[in-house]
């Protein structure tokens, strides 16, 4: 029923990925004004998390799923520890 789809990015290389996700939205619909790719890069580590629990705690009727995905295995343990 949702088309919107939700990126939050941390770590090193956060903001390079906000960017090419945005930038594959742009490529995907072109001259849409509304964005369907919402992304946000975190600095803030404990920021990251709670936006995390955020979307975990308030997932309404409409089905969804949620994936962590890592590149720094220290880091992926360090939020499972916190949203868990």
């Amino acid at each position: 029923m949702s088309q919107c789809k939700n990126f939050e990015f941390y770590g090193t290389y956060s903001r390079d990925w906000e960017l090419g996700f945005d930038e594959v939205d742009v490529m995907l619909h072109p001259g849409d004004d509304e964005d369907i790719a919402l992304t946000s890069a975190w600095d803030n580590f404990d920021a990251f998390v709670e936006s995390l629990e955020v979307a975990l705690s308030s997932r309404t009727f409409i089905p969804s799923d949620i994936y962590l995905i890592y590149d720094d295995d220290a880091v992926y343990k360090a939020v499972l520890q916190k949203v868990l």
